[in-house]
């Protein structure tokens, strides 16, 4: 929270940031995979739910890319793909 004061952000910036992260917070939580959810973009509930269940990977939030760069997604990926062939078997 420190970080838009110190930066200077308008408090307005500072409520929308908030809220928005709140939104994210709860959709991720949830354990659903909503629809309209901008986080299904990124298989957000999903991944958030496989970092909390395996205490492993997804480190990143949103934002994949840093598990990308680091490996941290790939038992994530590893499990969805055993996840795929269990279906398609």
């Amino acid at each position: 929270m420190i970080g838009p004061f110190l930066v200077g952000a308008h408090f307005s910036v500072l409520l929308l940031w908030l809220f928005l992260r709140l939104v994210e917070t709860i959709d991720t939580h949830s354990g659903y995979q909503f629809p309209w959810s901008i986080t299904q973009l990124m298989d957000g509930a999903k991944r958030h739910d496989y970092h909390h269940s395996h205490n492993v990977g997804m480190y990143g939030g949103i934002l994949l890319f840093w598990d990308w760069v680091f490996g941290t997604d790939k038992p994530y990926l590893a499990h969805e793909a055993k996840m795929r062939t269990k279906k398609l078997a």
